[in-house]
């Protein structure tokens, strides 16, 4: 796989893993969603909700894909993408480490 495919599975599983968290997490009532519209949508169906984030992300994604080409800094914006995921599973971790003590 060539390594500007890999930002975009990078950002998708960073999703999964958000959507992970994030249903564990209410599920348990240790987190609410931040998102005022998807915990909108969340408090209809958990379940319903977090599938079409992921597929929502992933059509993003396979857009995004297609035109990369057309957008001088598509790779800047896809770095930030990663970097505040990487920083929204760190605040899962936050919640999580604290609920096991």
């Amino acid at each position: 796989m060539k390594k500007n495919k890999l930002i975009y599975l990078l950002i998708y599983l960073l999703t999964i893993m958000d959507v992970l968290c994030t249903s564990i997490g209410i599920k348990l009532k240790l987190v609410s969603e931040a998102n005022p519209i998807l915990a909108f949508f969340i408090n209809k169906s958990l379940l319903l909700t977090m599938m079409a984030v992921l597929l929502f992300v992933g059509g993003l994604l396979y857009f995004i894909y297609k035109v990369r080409n057309r957008i001088k800094w598509l790779p800047t914006a896809l770095s930030l993408v990663v970097v505040v995921k990487v920083y929204v599973m760190f605040l899962h971790a936050r919640w999580m480490v604290a609920a096991l003590n």
